[in-house]
């Protein structure tokens, strides 16, 4: 996605040790760290490929993370459930449905 720096962020330790490793074998410079720890400024984009609900319980932590004017991308929802993920980052951002394929949708938004 041609970005200078990337920072994932989970609330799992173990998943974030394994994002640690898989970027070092992929030769990935990145940084990762647990939502809870300070993070630094928020960010142009913000990407999140997790089912609904986790989605929903997230929205103002990703929200807290995005720069004002800066993108959301959400993935891992069923078609089924767009509507509510959508909602629930409508306080922060300006959702549309960016695409759907075999039942599943991409909700991208811009922070207001």
């Amino acid at each position: 996605i041609g970005a200078m720096q990337a920072c994932g962020v989970d609330i799992d330790e173990q998943a974030l040790l394994a994002a640690r490793q898989n970027a070092m074998q992929n030769q990935v410079e990145a940084r990762f760290v647990a939502a809870a720890d300070e993070i630094g400024k928020p960010a142009e984009l913000v990407v999140a490929n997790i089912l609904a609900n986790p989605l929903v319980l997230l929205a103002p932590l990703l929200a807290k993370l995005t720069a004002s004017g800066g993108r959301v991308a959400l993935s891992g929802i069923l078609d089924g459930q767009a509507a509510e993920v959508r909602v629930a980052y409508l306080g922060w951002f300006d959702m549309d449905i960016l695409e759907y394929e075999e039942g599943w949708v991409l909700l991208s938004g811009v922070r207001k």
